[in-house]
């Protein structure tokens, strides 16, 4: 049997990472987060010498299984809720300020109305605008 090359300390650092993994998981995965997150570089090959460590990935295997919804999968509907959060806060603030143009609106109406009922030639030049929109 070929020696080994990982030392205890590196194989339960692996199995510790191997315990708390989430999402899709195969050697090639987990030999590139070995590297990046523990910095050894190591081999699918080497890695399944190891009974702990190989137990620990067919475990993580199985409990990525029956989680059902992978890591990608719960970003990308994350990513989602977020975009629809943020369209409805813009749609929200929209409103706001459309209700606020109305109401502003109908108070100029409104004085308008007043300044016409003391005032004979606004009247008659407000109801010629409102016969000539009706026309339309």
């Amino acid at each position: 049997m070929a020696s080994l090359s990982l030392s205890i300390e590196q194989q339960r650092n692996i199995e510790r990472l191997l315990n708390t993994w989430i999402g899709k998981l195969t050697w090639k995965i987990l030999v590139e987060r070995i590297n990046a997150n523990l910095s050894i570089a190591t081999t699918r090959q080497t890695l399944d010498k190891y009974d702990s460590v190989r137990r620990a990935y067919e475990e993580a295997k199985l409990r990525g299984r029956s989680q059902g919804m992978s890591l990608q999968e719960i970003v990308k509907y994350t990513k989602s809720d977020v975009t629809l959060i943020e369209q409805k806060i813009k749609l929200e603030a929209d409103v706001q300020g459309l209700e606020k143009k109305v109401d502003e609106q109908l108070m100029f109406i409104k004085a308008i109305y007043s300044e016409a009922n003391s005032n004979p030639s606004l009247m008659m030049l407000l109801q010629d605008l409102k016969r000539k929109l009706s026309k339309k």
